[in-house]
């Protein structure tokens, strides 16, 4: 603590110290009134202890907002609010108004900034459909869809096939690993082209022949369940590679993926 010095009129000094100074401002404080503050506190605290956390954390909420709605009823209207931070805060974005109509468009406010890459109502994508080949263009009885397959039949049967001899005898000639794998990539999907064609083929004449039958007995108009219809077509399936003397081979085959599917199924201990 520092030390004064003073000089009276007769020329002598007198010297202080802060902590004289220090106590004769606090000395207008009693005790009497710091003991009557905590015992009010102490009343307070007893009382509360008696009430449920819910209402207190509720009170607490009315005057907090109490609190703010005074602090906001003295501004002018029209102006922005301070920020915290020192700077001036943000004015309250224009709500939306409401649609006019049911098919009138919303209206936004332009004082709003938007994002010109935000992501927008995604559009679904148009698919381009060939109506010859499309089922869903196709009329009740089907003809449209034959009609179409037999007059573009010839894709099929000549033009497909020649592209096919064609890339064969370019794999023997190339000797790159990539280009290869090219042409056995075409060749794969010129395959599955011609057997889709032939598995389309198959199904029409199976349901034709189904429906006519019927036809021919009650006279009414029939269409034959998805459950009969499998079953026709793999007896169809069944009958071609038996023809063809490939029926054994296809059936081992199948016995050998269910196997396999089984043993996938069994659990891990119990295999042998």
């Amino acid at each position: 603590m520092g030390v004064g010095r003073t000089e009276t009129m007769e020329g002598t000094s007198e010297e202080y110290s802060d902590s004289e100074e220090y106590d004769g401002k606090s000395s207008s404080y009693s005790d009497s009134d710091v003991d009557g503050v905590d015992e009010k506190e102490e009343e307070i605290l007893r009382e509360m202890e008696h009430i449920p956390f819910d209402v207190l954390l509720k009170t607490k909420e009315t005057v907090g907002t109490l609190r703010h709605a005074k602090r906001g009823a003295g501004r002018p209207p029209g102006k922005a609010a301070t920020g915290t931070r020192g700077g001036v805060g943000d004015a309250p974005r224009p709500s939306a108004k409401a649609k006019k109509g049911k098919h009138m468009p919303k209206e936004i406010s332009s004082k709003r900034t938007y994002d010109p890459f935000r992501e927008s109502a995604k559009e679904t994508k148009r698919r381009k459909r060939d109506p010859r080949f499309d089922r869903m263009a196709d009329d009740d009885s089907g003809r449209a869809g034959d009609r179409a397959r037999k007059n573009y039949s010839f894709v099929f049967d000549e033009i497909i096939p020649e592209e096919e001899k064609e890339l064969r005898q370019t794999l023997k000639k190339v000797k790159g690993e990539g280009s290869k794998q090219r042409i056995q990539g075409k060749l794969k999907k010129l395959q599955t082209q011609v057997d889709h064609h032939k598995s389309e083929k198959r199904r029409s004449e199976t349901t034709r022949r189904a429906t006519g039958t019927v036809k021919t007995k009650s006279g009414k108009r029939f269409f034959l369940k998805k459950s009969e219809l499998k079953k026709q077509l793999l007896l169809d399936k069944f009958n071609e590679l038996k023809k063809k003397g490939k029926l054994e081979d296809y059936l081992a085959k199948k016995r050998r993926r269910n196997a396999s599917k089984e043993h996938k199924s069994i659990p891990f201990n119990r295999r042998q």
